[in-house]
This record gives structure tokens, C-alpha cells and sequence, in this order.
């Protein structure tokens, strides 16, 4: 009874398939074209694979809502996620976020219903089939947005104006920097926008929970690295070697202040309640094991 209540239960999240690989998880012409791009980039999709995004996790294409339930605070503020006032459309946010593909589900002809093109994006593939069973269009950004930038100048603003104000159409993410009143950073005063560095960060080296960018040329003056990834307390930086603060800026994104002529950033994800919690478990399980080899030792040595 209690195994048939919980998959009464479960058919409300997950979809039974008799050969995932051969349904839900099969590849096809939009998952081999995306997989082809080097990681890492983005994909928006708008409708075309179950939500949840979990038909690209499979293949490792990074979908911008992935799961919903692994979603951070500031990421659902930020994109409207849960407030029912959704953002994901707005194509200044998928700038921010460095999106490079969006997947948009193909009109049926004579619906009068247009998804054949989408500003400062290119189509790839046209009424694509998908293993969804959802035809669907696949657009590529004409100039793809920088995964991290190299940005001049910061200034601190009070939680609630900051996404109005990133999503103001004059804007440039790559000029300045947003962060709340309380971040642990104190930003050079400002009297006009700054003008872009001319200092490019780019990544040579990129894997889960672990990157490298150059900064190339050198900044001139202090400045902020802002990368396209969702800030988290996990997150460590060194600049040039030497530890460096990893900010909250943008509202959700990864911001590392460094100094002038900085030249290396390192960023990686470790977490140490994870690590402490590891060695618990093994710790606990090596007790165990102790525990439950004494008595048979002993019996052993009693009849031995």
C-alpha cells in the first residue's frame, strides 16, 4: 500500500518511460547541434521539452531554469520565477545572463502565430524534431554576450531598486555594477557613468564548480569581474594567486572585485559543511563497521 501511495504521489513529478534513452532522453537535431558549442554558454527554452529542464540535464546543456526546485533566492526574484510576474522574456536579462540559445516551440502553419525570429539572434534549425514531440525552432545570438565582463565601476542601491534598474533599457552591464546596501565592498564614488574598460576577460579553462579567466589587457584601474553564474556563499576566488572576495553584484550574479593590473582569475565551489558532513557519514560508517566486526572478532578468538 505504501509503495503504490507514493507512486499515486510521484506521477505528478516524474514521467515513466519503459527505455529513457529512447524516449524522453533520446538525442536529436537540437541537442546534437547545442552539444557542438564548447561549454560554457546558455539556453533559454520557452516551451519545447518538459519543464524543469531535465531532457537537456541529460545531455549537460545548461538551461537557464534548470530544475526548479535547486533554484536559488535571488535567481527567482530576479527572474519572477515564483511570483507569477515571470521575466524570462526579457531579452536584456538573457544579455546579463550570457543566454546564447533560445528554443521556441514551431508555430503550426496558418496559426498566424510567429516564432520564426527573435531580435539579434539567428535560426538554426527550423521545425526541428525533438524528442518532446514538440517541432521547435533553435536561434543562435548573432554576437554572443561575454560570459564575464570586466566592469569599471560599482555603486550601492537599495534591494528593491536594483532590478527595476537592471532592467531599464540604458543600462550597461558592462560599465557598472550593482550592489545592495549591504554588501562588504566600498566602491570608488561616481559623479557619471564610467566608460568601458577596455580590459576583456576570458575564460581558458572551465569545468562545474571550477573556472579560469584572463583579463587581457591588464585593468588600469580597480575593477569587478562579473560573471554569468548565480552568486553563492560557496564560491572562492584568487586573483593572481592571492584570495579575493567573491561578491554578490547584479543582484544574483558572481562579482569579484580586483585590482589594477590583475591578470589571473580563479574561481571555484567548495563547500565546507559539505566536506564536514562527508567526513561525518565516513567517520559514522567506519564506527559501524567496528562496531559490527568486535563481536565476530571476539567469537573467533574465544574458539580460536
Amino acid at each position: 500500500m505504501i509503495s503504490c501511495d507514493l507512486w499515486l504521489n510521484a506521477t505528478h513529478f516524474w514521467v515513466y518511460s519503459v527505455s529513457p534513452t529512447g524516449d524522453l532522453f533520446r538525442p536529436d537535431s537540437v541537442t546534437d547541434r547545442v552539444r557542438a558549442t564548447p561549454l560554457p554558454y546558455r539556453l533559454v527554452d520557452l516551451g519545447v521539452y518538459p519543464k524543469f529542464g531535465v531532457s537537456l540535464m541529460a545531455f549537460d546543456i545548461p538551461e537557464l531554469l534548470g530544475y526548479s526546485g535547486n533554484e536559488l533566492r535571488y535567481f527567482d526574484e530576479l527572474w519572477g520565477v515564483r511570483s507569477g510576474q515571470s521575466k524570462v522574456g526579457r531579452l536584456q536579462l538573457w544579455d546579463l545572463y550570457a543566454i546564447r540559445y533560445a528554443l521556441l516551440p514551431a508555430s503550426a502553419p496558418g496559426s498566424g502565430k510567429s516564432t520564426d525570429s527573435i531580435p539579434g539572434f539567428r535560426r538554426l534549425l527550423a521545425r526541428a524534431s525533438t524528442s518532446a514531440g514538440v517541432p521547435a525552432n533553435l536561434f543562435e545570438r548573432a554576437q554572443p554576450a561575454p560570459y564575464a565582463r570586466v566592469v569599471p565601476g560599482a555603486i550601492k542601491a537599495d534591494s528593491e531598486a536594483i532590478i527595476p534598474t537592471l532592467l531599464d533599457p540604458r543600462m550597461d552591464y558592462g560599465r557598472l555594477v550593482l550592489f545592495t546596501k549591504d554588501a562588504p565592498v566600498t566602491p570608488e564614488p561616481l559623479k557619471t557613468m564610467p566608460p568601458a574598460s577596455p580590459s576583456r576577460a576570458t575564460v581558458t579553462a572551465w569545468a562545474p564548480g571550477r573556472m579560469s579567466l584572463a583579463l587581457d589587457p591588464a585593468p588600469v584601474a580597480p575593477s569587478y569581474v562579473l560573471v554569468a553564474e548565480n552568486w553563492f556563499p560557496d564560491w572562492h576566488a584568487t586573483v593572481d594567486g592571492q584570495p579575493a572576495r567573491v561578491l554578490r553584484g547584479d543582484f544574483s550574479l558572481i562579482t569579484v572585485p580586483v585590482p589594477a593590473g590583475a591578470r589571473v582569475l580563479e574561481l571555484a565551489f567548495r563547500s565546507p559543511d559539505y566536506e564536514q558532513g562527508k567526513a561525518i557519514s565516513l567517520t559514522s560508517l567506519a564506527l559501524l563497521a567496528v562496531i559490527g566486526l568486535v563481536p565476530v572478532v571476539a567469537r573467533r578468538v574465544q574458539h580460536g
